[in-house]
């Protein structure tokens, strides 16, 4: 088990039927311990604010997949197979 990922059991347990495994995990945004758990409606984020902070830098494309470059990228046109495709001066 990851040393930042642990396990409790709730105190709301009254039989072992009944017990719940929630666990706490670090908050990916900000780094502070937060419950993993359907009480948590911001999981796996500790608070509105870190969620909303994730969400922007998704939206403002801060997170993104590195790419190797492709044959398409370095592309000059001037093939005669591009050529086709190329925009020409009038």
């Amino acid at each position: 088990m990851p040393d930042n990922l642990w396990c409790v059991l709730t105190k709301k347990a009254v039989s072992d039927k009944e017990r719940v495994m929630t666990k706490t995990i670090n908050c990916p945004q900000c780094g502070k311990p937060t419950l993993y758990s359907p009480e948590n409606s911001y999981r796996p984020f500790c608070s509105k604010r870190c969620r909303l902070i994730d969400l922007g830098e998704w939206a403002s494309e801060g997170y993104q997949i590195p790419l190797e470059p492709s044959m398409d990228d370095y592309s000059t046109g001037l093939e005669a197979e591009e050529q086709v495709f190329t925009p020409k001066l009038h």
